[in-house]
């Protein structure tokens, strides 16, 4: 480590704590499975069929595909947006699927029923697909089956995406 300080951080549980959150615990060990265990409902932006059946809209979008994994994405100013099933009595997040390796022009607010959770810049954030998880506060769900999904470019410099997978997953 070349003599640089590490910290390390553990998680606590009472006796109580890890009886009733054990399973809950573990499962986040094996991440694909908590994934897969809390998707509520998932999007694949880019394939025509899924688009249909989620009611896709945008202006100035564009189609591609990277290391076998199709995105959309809106350029110049442009957005897109998609429905998304929803449980009307729990709290969920947004987690989104984008390509790290992109400079500063991929910017865009992410917004759910007109209402913007998150202003996102893709920066550098390394050569890889990055999964990004967004709050959606309980009063944009609640009493919901389906809500709106969108993401639009900040400016008309800006693009908004790539995104390669939406899902809405339990909190």
């Amino acid at each position: 480590m070349g003599g640089k300080p590490l910290m390390v951080y553990f998680e606590h549980y009472t006796i109580e704590e890890w009886t009733a959150r054990k399973d809950e615990i573990m499962m986040k060990q094996d991440r694909e499975k908590w994934i897969k265990e809390q998707t509520v409902s998932s999007f694949q932006p880019g394939e025509m069929q899924p688009e249909r059946d989620h009611d896709f809209k945008g202006e100035k979008t564009r189609t591609g595909e990277l290391n076998g994994r199709k995105f959309r994405k809106a350029v110049n100013g442009g957005w897109f947006s998609f429905e998304m099933e929803v449980r009307p009595d729990i709290s969920q997040d947004l987690l989104v699927s984008c390509w790290g390796n992109l400079g500063d022009i991929y910017k865009f607010n992410v917004e759910i029923d007109g209402i913007s959770i998150a202003t996102v810049i893709i920066h550098w954030w390394g050569n890889t697909f990055v999964d990004k998880l967004y709050h959606i506060p309980f009063e944009l769900t609640e009493n919901k089956k389906k809500i709106t999904v969108s993401f639009k470019a900040l400016d008309n410099r800006s693009v908004a995406g790539p995104i390669f997978n939406c899902k809405i997953i339990k909190r």
